[in-house]
């Protein structure tokens, strides 16, 4: 009779461990969901809502530069073969559709691409396929 006992609470309790289990998982889906949300709302801002923060890193193209370990970061997470990857991000960085400062950072969007660029020293720290990129 004890051991039915203890067989129940054990049930009972994997039971509300896996409902638990459950529920987390789906708040992280939700969690995930709404962040892939926010990214797609970043990338669709126009230019034209960039203003002054867009001509402010435009025209400070000349000063565009990263570290070694920059460069291969880049080359590999878009797989380029250029030998000048920084005149590489400084062209995209003229051609993107929006350029947004969020803290320290620039985020240049050019439809396939997110460059990314520290807002004071205009280092560019990486450069990654875009969320929605084919």
């Amino acid at each position: 009779m004890q051991f039915d006992l203890a067989t129940d609470k054990s049930l009972e309790l994997l039971s509300a461990i896996k409902s638990s289990v459950d529920e987390l998982s789906a708040q992280a889906q939700d969690g995930f969901a709404g962040i892939k949300a926010e990214i797609a709302k970043t990338q669709a801002i126009p230019n034209i809502a960039q203003g002054a923060g867009m001509n402010e890193l435009l025209s400070n193209l000349d000063k565009l530069h990263t570290t070694e370990l920059g460069v291969g970061r880049i080359r590999k997470n878009l797989g380029l073969e250029t030998d000048d990857v920084v005149a590489w991000c400084r062209q995209e960085i003229k051609k993107a559709k929006n350029i947004i400062r969020k803290g320290k950072n620039w985020y240049a969007h050019t439809g396939n691409t997110v460059i990314t660029v520290n807002a004071h020293s205009y280092t560019i720290i990486t450069a990654k396929p875009a969320i929605d990129a084919p």
